[in-house]
């Protein structure tokens, strides 16, 4: 992978999230969802991120990571769960427009802090080049 790339996917699902979001008025309970998923977002990822290991590419300016399901996994259950909060919250739609939003922020949040600490994996092997990082950010 690239180094570029691991700001492409975190962009787009970021993007991707703020376009959710911005088609559905927010209340206050509303904000306090998106403030909880994002939070929750930032420890997954965090986590997610610490557990990945990462050797330099073969070529400059490209990581080798490996692969884990748990990234696809969040995204569609992210989506998943967001289209059966909306069908529970039936009754309150502005309610479970909030938390289905939350959900989508909590998965943009993962992937964005994920792929940020695969980027300080990245750099703290360039400084001492070691064959795997891992646990050790």
């Amino acid at each position: 992978m690239r180094v570029w790339a691991l700001a492409l996917i975190p962009a787009l699902v970021v993007v991707l999230a703020i376009f959710v979001i911005s088609v559905t008025p927010v209340s206050m309970g509303g904000v306090i969802a998106i403030v909880i998923g994002a939070l929750l977002g930032v420890v997954v990822g965090y986590f997610r991120g610490i557990h990945s290991v990462v050797k330099l590419g073969p070529r400059p300016g490209t990581i080798v990571v490996k692969g884990s399901v748990v990234l696809a996994i969040i995204l569609v259950a992210a989506f998943a769960v967001r289209f059966g909060v909306r069908y529970v919250f039936g009754h309150d739609p502005q309610m479970g427009n909030a938390v289905s939003d939350a959900v989508i922020v909590f998965a943009a949040f993962s992937v964005a802090v994920g792929r940020g600490m695969l980027f300080f994996a990245y750099r703290r092997l360039l400084t001492n080049p070691v064959n795997v990082v891992s646990r050790q950010l």
